[in-house]
C-alpha cells in the first residue's frame, strides 16, 4: 500500500530538484527499514512511557519532514 500510494504521489507532482526527486523516496525507505528493525530485533515490550513519548513524538516528526520534503515539490 506504501508502494503504490508513494507512486501516485510521485506521478501528481513534479520535483524541483535533487532533493524533491530523491527525498520522499528515501524517508519511505528508511521508515520500512526502521519498522522492521524495530519488529525484528526488540527483545522486551517498551515501558508505557516510552510507548507514549514514542506515539506523541515520531508523527510529529515525520510529518514535519514529509511537510518539508512536500514543498521541494512542484504540483503538474
Amino acid at each position: 500500500m506504501t508502494a503504490t500510494a508513494l507512486g501516485l504521489y510521485l506521478g501528481s507532482a513534479r520535483e524541483a530538484g535533487r532533493l524533491g526527486r530523491y527525498g520522499m523516496v528515501a524517508l519511505m525507505a528508511l521508515l520500512a527499514v526502521v519498522t522492521v528493525g524495530g519488529q525484528a530485533f526488540a527483545t522486551s515490550v517498551p515501558s508505557r512511557t516510552a510507548l507514549v513519548a514514542d506515539w506523541l513524538i515520531f508523527p510529529t516528526v515525520v510529518a514535519a519532514l514529509v511537510f518539508w520534503l512536500d514543498r521541494k515539490r512542484v504540483a503538474a
